[in-house]
């Protein structure tokens, strides 16, 4: 799949709409509507907004790329142990940037369910600490006690730096936890409940082999985490 029709279908699409913004039909209205519900919904939370674009445009940059090359490129900005051991800074921030494609839509709901609702009630620098918080520490957190605890053979080291651990899904189910705290205790330990059976369920972590993917245990850990500490 080539992206050249998407840019074909993007450019018309982006021109109506700023023609409907600058006329007086009856569609220019429903339009600037629209139009004033998204940049008033930016003005509120302007971290999730901005994280929302740069996500977006890095998954933009995956269309119409073959699966492998797409998976190449994830996995050079992956949190592996390698890459932390060598970049690890730039891993640590820039892992949180990309994501596959197909993520888009959990991108989408979780910014419109609870990253933009956190933000609006502690405010947006707390909101990106949090954030900040629940992606570095559980992926330093999961990497020290791998290193420290987990006896790797070598097939598993093999695993390890094919795993491709990208995307928000830390820091967002980190801030998830914390927006909890808004609901009165029966509702807020019933969400909690909910949000670690689910990461429990995904973790599956009856044996730590080679088959096994560390990124849930790396969420599970976080959201508890937030669920202990609070906002």
């Amino acid at each position: 799949m080539r992206t050249g029709w998407i840019e074909l279908a993007a450019i018309p699409a982006v021109l109506l709409v700023v023609y409907l913004l600058r006329s007086n039909t009856r569609a220019s209205s429903l339009v600037r509507r629209a139009w004033n519900w998204v940049r008033d919904w930016a003005r509120l939370a302007p971290f999730t907004t901005v994280l929302w674009l740069l996500v977006a445009v890095h998954a933009w940059m995956l269309i119409g790329l073959p699966q492998r090359l797409r998976d190449a490129v994830l996995l050079t900005h992956s949190t592996t142990l390698s890459h932390l051991k060598r970049e690890p800074l730039t891993v640590l921030f820039g892992s949180a940037m990309w994501t596959d494609v197909g993520e888009l839509l959990f991108l989408t709901f979780t910014a419109v369910i609870y990253l933009a609702p956190l933000e609006r009630w502690l405010g947006t620098w707390r909101t990106f600490l949090a954030f900040l918080a629940g992606h570095i520490g559980a992926t330093v957190l999961i990497a020290l006690w791998i290193e420290s605890t987990v006896l790797i053979t070598p097939e598993q080291d093999r695993v390890y730096s094919r795993t491709i651990d990208v995307g928000i899904s830390y820091g967002a189910y980190a801030c998830a936890a914390l927006l909890a705290y808004r609901l009165r205790w029966p509702y807020r330990i019933s969400v909690w409940a909910l949000l670690l059976a689910y990461l429990l369920y995904q973790a599956s972590l009856t044996d730590f082999d080679a088959t096994v993917d560390y990124t849930s245990l790396a969420t599970w850990w976080r959201s508890a985490s937030a669920c202990c500490c609070g906002p």
